[in-house]
């Protein structure tokens, strides 16, 4: 007979009709309970209970789809009348994986249609059928359940006896598998409808963050709205944000959310090394999202290391790190926690707070960034303050040609300027000290005192120091340096945070730059950069300033000797041109005059007979003052008779010739014996003491028995100041060497000697600086 939900026996037609109501009646009712399930397990388990119920098998058991591609059952809800006789049948079909095609649910998930299987313990396909041989199940059935056009689940029916098909009651499972198959369509239209509202939530919730992380907030700011707005979508208790420093080494709390006063402060101020971070060092470095609770708990080997793991507003069992992560740069890492509440952290909750992470990392990067740009900027700013400074001090070393002083003022006012310095000295090497040159807004007290005390080489100040090693030296605090020892400097100066760079020139160190601040504030390697190359400028300006000097007294030197061969030619060809002698002297005297820069002055021949000179030629001389020189001067007396009476030392015997050049009014007048100055007298001598250095002796081919001879004596140079120019002597030796003398030579008294090459050779400077034109 064939059985449905009640069992059916030979009756009249009043109770087929009462068994059909009652049949009706029960589907109603499980069509109910199917309704107000709180799910698909729940629905499945009321389908199974009241199906058994109602035919009277003993084992009831559904599959759900896995959802995989290779379309693999799970193993859902059981009804078991007796569950401690059919326990080693469960676990026996629970052990079996089924995939289309095997066991029974295998081919009804592959047909999509009811089975009927009359006797498992004989069918070739039923994977455990020694254990339901054991436990005597035979008969079974199993039916798909659909959900739109794909089989969502299997119904699966075991009875304790063979039975043959009962075509009624596969028709009422078919029916009773369609509505419970569009029940399960509408609970998961319900949940999609939940889950777009949730998703149109978050979308909202993500598009105002979006906002906030553009706003111009501070990145704390940002963070915590991040977090504030991950709490009002999820279900967590607590949330923090942890950034990795930028040597990527720790991690530093940024922001929190659900954490009282109390639970924050222990946080503040924390650095974690990655390497003692547990679990957030793993996630951090595989880039993994990682979640424990009850039944995943956090495994030994990923819990923080000592001392972190005292930390206990962190400690906790339920929580889920997420890293952060920004155009493929890990940033940080995003944790949250049901710490309080212990509800149950769902792992779909992280793919959830991987948005937020996102959103986090973000904020992050952008931070990251703008602090970039601000720090390129800045840079940027000073690399054009430097520059600019550079060009200023250019501009200064191109205007002062020959002036040191206003170069060295711009160096020092810029370099202090951009180092942020308080004030500055620029010390120049003088010997074996160093003397301030230029002072930056520095006290005249303490000016006056640097000025009175020179710095010499050594480890004792800053300057010394400095010049003693040829290197920059930073003393980030001169109280704290046992080796500084200019204890007074300091006090007057008042100055803590001292930098000194040394000026050099060919590894030789010819001034220091000294900036310093009045309070403990070490100075960055970019700005002792920056001073070192304004010292490098120094010196380049030294040396232009010392080239140009030089070159300019090389040009006047050069024109003077000019000048000089000019004068020596028109001597030269006076002489060749007359054989008058008092024209040959005046015109000696003339140019003598003009090289030597004079107002005026005269020749005298000395007389050995009376020991004195005598005026033979004068040059812009005023007649009335040339009664007054007229009168002889004796040798030894007066500037010209002293200087005649001290040939220079080591000359032996020599017939000198007396010149002098003297500005007009300047020459001592001393009364002497009137004689014929026709003789050249013999000398012998040295100089007496305080007579200044000795004049330089000229030698050059003469005769015995030649008469005078006469040469310029040189000066200090043209534009010296008259007090400063002396009378000179100029000693010709005789040296025996024979030749014939010109008539013109003989009658001029010049014979033998060529008064030009005196000129040339004998121009001797008296004390105080080299001859002009001198060999």
């Amino acid at each position: 007979m064939a059985r449905g939900l009640t069992k059916r026996k030979p009756a009249k037609g009043a109770v087929r009709e009462k068994a059909a109501l009652g049949e009706k009646i029960a589907r109603l009712e499980l069509l109910q309970a199917i309704v107000v399930a709180a799910n698909e397990e729940d629905a499945m388990q009321i389908c199974l209970d009241r199906i058994c119920a109602h035919i009277g098998w003993p084992i009831g058991h559904a599959y759900l789809h896995s959802g995989k591609p290779s379309r693999e059952l799970v193993s859902g809800p059981w009804h078991l009348d007796d569950p401690k006789r059919f326990e080693t049948f469960r676990k026996a079909t629970a052990a079996t994986r089924f995939f289309p095609g095997i066991g029974l649910p295998g081919r009804v998930l592959g047909g999509g249609k009811p089975l009927w299987i009359a006797d498992v313990t004989k069918d070739p396909y039923f994977p455990a059928a020694r254990q339901a041989a054991a436990l005597g199940v035979k008969a079974g059935f199993g039916i798909p359940v659909r959900a739109g056009t794909e089989v969502a689940a299997v119904l699966e029916f075991f009875a304790t006896k063979a039975l043959e098909a009962d075509g009624p009651l596969l028709d009422l499972m078919a029916h009773i598998s369609t509505q419970l198959g569009r029940g399960i369509e509408r609970r998961r239209a319900e949940d999609q409808r939940v889950q777009f509202e949730a998703v149109s939530k978050r979308l909202e919730q993500l598009y105002r963050l979006s906002s906030t992380v553009q706003e111009p907030l501070s990145l704390k700011e940002q963070l915590t709205r991040v977090l504030e707005t991950a709490r009002q979508v999820v279900e967590i208790d607590r949330f923090y944000i942890w950034a990795v420093t930028p040597d990527d080494e720790r991690l530093v709390s940024l922001a929190t959310a659900g954490f009282s006063e109390e639970e924050v402060k222990p946080l503040l101020g924390v650095e974690i090394p990655l390497a003692d971070a547990g679990a957030m060092y793993k996630a951090y470095r595989e880039r993994v999202s990682l979640f424990f609770n009850e039944q995943n708990p956090l495994p030994p080997d990923l819990r923080l290391k000592p001392p972190y793991s005292e930390l206990e507003a962190i400690r906790t069992k339920r929580f889920m790190v997420v890293p952060m992560i920004a155009r493929g740069r890990r940033v940080g890492l995003l944790a949250a926690d049901n710490k309080w509440s212990s509800r149950r952290i769902d792992p779909q909750i992280v793919d959830v707070l991987q948005v937020f992470a996102s959103h986090a990392a973000v904020a992050v990067e952008n931070a990251r960034l703008f602090q970039e740009l601000q720090a390129r900027n800045r840079d940027l700013a000073e690399t054009l303050e430097q520059q600019t400074a550079t060009g200023e001090v250019l501009k200064v070393i191109g205007r002062s040609t020959f002036d040191l002083h206003p170069v060295l003022e711009a160096l020092v006012q810029n370099a202090a300027r951009l180092c942020q310095a308080d004030k500055a000295f620029i010390f120049r090497r003088d010997g074996e000290v160093f003397l301030l040159a230029v002072a930056y807004n520095a006290s005249p007290e303490y000016t006056q005192f640097i000025e009175r005390h020179p710095i010499s080489p050594g480890r004792g100040t800053v300057v010394g120091r400095t010049a003693l090693e040829g290197r920059a030296v930073h003393l980030p605090d001169v109280l704290a340096d046992p080796e500084y020892v200019w204890g007074e400097s300091q006090k007057v100066g008042g100055f803590r945070t001292v930098l000194g760079v040394p000026m050099l020139r060919e590894g030789a160190c010819i001034g220091v730059i000294a900036i310093w601040r009045e309070e403990v504030r070490p100075f960055t390697d970019k700005q002792i950069q920056l001073v070192t190359t304004f010292a490098d400028q120094a010196v380049i300006a030294t040396e232009n300033v010392r080239l140009l000097q030089e070159l300019q007294a090389r040009t006047r030197d050069l024109a003077r000797s000019v000048q000089e061969l000019q004068a020596l030619a028109e001597v030269g060809q006076s002489v060749s041109s007359t054989l008058d002698l008092q024209t040959v002297l005046t015109t000696i005297a003339a140019r003598a005059v003009q090289l030597s820069g004079t107002s005026g002055g005269t020749i005298r021949e000395y007389d050995e007979a009376t020991q004195t000179f005598h005026l033979r030629a004068t040059h812009n001389v005023e007649k009335d003052l040339i009664d007054v020189l007229s009168e002889p001067i004796r040798l030894g007396e007066g500037v010209m008779g002293h200087a005649a009476a001290c040939p220079p030392p080591g000359a032996g015997r020599v017939y000198t010739a007396r010149l002098s050049v003297a500005p007009v009014g300047a020459l001592p007048l001393r009364a002497a014996d009137r004689g014929r100055p026709d003789r050249l007298a013999p000398r012998d001598g040295q100089l007496p003491p305080g007579s200044g250095p000795p004049p330089r002796s000229l030698r050059g081919p003469v005769r015995p028995g030649d008469p005078e001879r006469a040469a310029l004596p040189g000066d200090r140079g043209q534009g010296t100041p008259a007090r400063d120019r002396q009378p000179a002597q100029v000693s010709v030796p005789r040296e025996h060497e024979p030749r014939t003398a010109h008539p013109a030579e003989r009658h001029s008294g010049l014979h033998g000697v060529d008064p030009g090459q005196y000129l040339r050779r004998g121009v001797r400077q008296g004390p105080g600086g080299p001859p002009a034109g001198a060999e």
